[in-house]
């Protein structure tokens, strides 16, 4: 094998972890799609594995750019722990997104583990999203307080452990219309 292909080889294996992990990230972030936590997860040990091909191959050669590919191949385990914490922050959410059918402005408190995590006025043909982040502590529990006029009504989320990691983030929707309360309803 001569240089330029080693270096080739090199540059592959730096672009291909990179690329496909931060991809992954990305994809998590704005899908919810769990598919992309399994790629994000099968990336780190192929990262792993291509950073010691492009290693050795940018070692091999012995003329280019092989200082800045060393570099980039490092570059690539910041870059994973980086993906890694970003999706794990977005994995660890419960999204709820409450709807205003009504004629009146609606108070929402979402709270967590008895906190008020988020509180939002609602104004009639309105929604908005409450988003509640988990603590990977212990299990915790998601509960919607909304007051309409004088009727409040409280609407069990759901319950998070600490244990269950992949069991991802909800989205869900609750429908207020002027007779009360709709059901929770999970969205895709």
């Amino acid at each position: 094998m001569d240089d330029r292909s080693r270096l080739e080889t090199a540059w592959v294996c730096w672009a291909v972890p990179a690329f496909v992990g931060v991809g992954a990230t990305l994809f998590h972030w704005f899908s919810d799609d769990q598919q992309a936590v399994v790629l994000g997860l099968l990336c780190l040990p192929v990262g792993v594995l291509l950073f010691f091909v492009g290693f050795f191959n940018a070692v091999a050669a012995k003329t280019g750019r092989r200082g800045l590919v060393i570099l980039l191949l490092l570059g690539n385990f910041p870059l994973a722990l980086a993906c890694a914490w970003v999706g794990l922050q977005s994995h660890m959410a419960v999204s709820v997104k409450l709807v205003n059918d009504s004629a009146q402005t609606i108070d929402a408190v979402a709270t967590f583990d008895g906190a008020v995590a988020e509180r939002r006025a609602i104004p009639p043909n309105g929604s908005a999203t409450l988003t509640l982040r988990l603590r990977a502590t212990e299990r915790s529990e998601f509960l919607l307080n909304v007051g309409l006029g004088s009727q409040t009504e409280q609407i069990m989320i759901g319950s998070y452990d600490a244990d269950d990691l992949l069991g991802g983030m909800r989205r869900v929707r609750v429908r207020v219309t002027n007779d009360g309360f709709g059901p929770v309803v999970d969205l895709p």
